[in-house]
């Protein structure tokens, strides 16, 4: 979902994201903006799987930053920024839309990344094939339960850990892991007939 952390602070490079996060909490508003320019489009794609509501999500990503500049001497991260923010905007984004009564859902957008082949004929069938499995896997992944959904974007599309996962859906790892289990058997099944 996230790229790496690699921020470039005066004078030198800063990878490890407590030494970061430091800096945003003295002030610093290049690594503030840093925070959001790294962040800000994998949070927008993760908020619209949530609420296809588009004014919804921005909004949400919008208070998130403003809160964090805002309170960030008082806001103590104890896991990573990434799943901070993930779980912050997750929270939002559903108190935000059950209050204006939208669907919640975890549908996936139809983009899809830019296949490269010798010939456009050749690009252009790989992209039919690869539009038509997407479509297919996302009937699939349609009849699945909403819980189900979320954690088969969580684990495949945005790639977080059963951890990290966990920390989201607020349930225990084991949890995590059989949830992801069983969404896949439950795909399996989907899948054969």
């Amino acid at each position: 979902m996230f790229s790496p952390l690699k921020y470039q602070h005066p004078g030198h490079e800063i990878t490890d994201e407590q030494e970061f996060w430091e800096d945003i909490k003295s002030g610093n508003k290049l690594a503030f903006g840093y925070l959001y320019d790294h962040y800000v489009n994998g949070l927008y794609y993760y908020g619209i799987r949530i609420c296809q509501d588009p004014e919804i999500v921005e909004d949400c990503i919008h208070d998130l930053f403003v809160d964090i500049w805002k309170y960030k001497a008082n806001i103590t991260i104890k896991t990573t920024i990434r799943l901070y923010l993930a779980v912050s905007l997750k929270r939002s984004v559903i108190n935000k839309a059950r209050e204006k009564n939208k669907m919640i859902s975890f549908e996936d957008d139809e983009g899809h990344k830019q296949e490269h082949a010798p010939t456009i004929e050749e690009k252009w069938i790989k992209k039919q094939f690869a539009i038509e499995n997407k479509r297919q896997l996302h009937r699939c992944i349609e009849q699945l339960t909403n819980r189900q959904k979320e954690v088969i974007h969580l684990r495949f599309f945005d790639n977080y850990d059963y951890e990290e996962i966990s920390q989201i859906m607020g349930v225990s790892v084991e949890s995590a892991y059989n949830l992801v289990s069983k969404a896949i058997a439950t795909l399996k099944k989907i899948v054969k007939y």
